[in-house]
């Protein structure tokens, strides 16, 4: 039964990361939609690109570091044990 609960409870959590995820692309898309009426469209693409990379680049540097690390931590046990 515990096992059912939670598969049911990461089912919950995939439900609702996927209706915020629609609700931000929703708010985004509306927003986007509204900013070119006033402002030029290769202007908007910039800003929002801009704005993605300011937003992804720290999380892309984030998992590269953890990964790298756990990499190296890893790389390190190898020789260890292979002496």
């Amino acid at each position: 039964m515990a096992n059912l609960n939670h598969i049911r409870k990461e089912n919950f959590i995939g439900i609702a990361w996927m209706i915020a995820s629609m609700a931000g692309f929703s708010i985004e898309d509306a927003f986007l939609k509204t900013v070119t009426k006033h402002v030029p469209v290769g202007q908007v693409l910039m800003m929002f690109g801009a704005a993605g990379l300011c937003v992804f680049a720290p999380m892309l540097l984030g998992c590269a570091i953890v990964i790298g690390a756990g990499l190296f931590i890893g790389w390190q046990n190898q020789r260890q044990n292979a002496s």
